[in-house]
């Protein structure tokens, strides 16, 4: 997985093998990000969009997804 924060910010989370990934939950600090997509890959090189947030105001944040 890959979160790519507003900007060139970003971290990878490699989980080894391939994993049911069924939610997302972000719990922001008070620096939030306000734009910000949620990508996931099964090879690390072409990845899907799964969630994107435009103008977010939230400091916390689950977003349920289906990916294997």
């Amino acid at each position: 997985m890959v979160f790519r924060i507003s900007g060139t910010e970003w971290f990878k989370v490699d989980m080894g093998q391939t994993q049911l990934v069924s939610g997302v939950n972000i719990d922001w600090d008070a620096n939030y990000a306000t734009n910000f997509t949620i990508e996931l890959s099964m090879d690390g090189v072409n990845y899907t969009t799964v969630f994107t947030k435009t103008e977010n105001v939230s400091t916390n944040i689950f977003v349920l997804v289906d990916y294997r």
